[in-house]
């Protein structure tokens, strides 16, 4: 009942590109719904005291997946503007440059981050929408996951519950 959305931006063109916000609206009336700021995590639907959502952050700019059973949204983020250059990025959205984010679809909040680059300069960011299917992990069990695909032609496969990886990750 909700239309889950991110933003693109155009990359390398200033400072304090806009915000990397993940808004949910209602389908019916249109309201917005809720609303995850990477920079500020006391947001959770206006910006808080009529500022503005968090300047430069991460942003989702291709497709998200949802996992009814789980009632969990997987943002595959971005990175902060601007790309070569970390000095400036927001501090506390640094954890979700070139991440997987789950999100509470009731509520947008996040329930567990996986980075894919840590620090990651060279935008390197997750361009494709997550795939969910159930697979063994290295002990046998069949678990719910999440794959994760990135640029560099890497794929991770995570647990969807806890973002805890399927198989090793060097």
């Amino acid at each position: 009942d909700k239309i889950v959305v991110g933003g693109w931006i155009s990359d390398n063109q200033k400072l304090g590109e806009p915000a990397g916000a993940v808004r949910a609206f209602d389908v019916r009336s249109g309201a917005l719904v809720w609303a995850w700021d990477p920079g500020n995590a006391a947001v959770g639907k206006d910006p808080v005291n009529g500022n503005s959502y968090t300047l430069g952050t991460p942003n989702m700019w291709t497709h998200a997946a949802y996992d009814p059973a789980l009632d969990t949204i997987y943002a595959p983020m971005g990175n902060a503007g601007t790309d070569y250059y970390n000095a400036s990025r927001p501090k506390e959205s640094l954890k979700y440059n070139a991440a997987l984010v789950a999100l509470d679809a009731r509520t947008g909040k996040p329930k567990w981050a996986f980075q894919t680059t840590h620090h990651d300069l060279w935008d390197y960011d997750i361009p494709a929408q997550p795939a969910l299917l159930d697979m063994k992990n290295d002990q046998g069990q069949m678990v719910p996951a999440v794959l994760v695909f990135t640029k560099r032609g890497q794929i991770f496969a995570l647990d969807r519950r806890s973002g805890e990886p399927i198989a090793k990750v060097d």
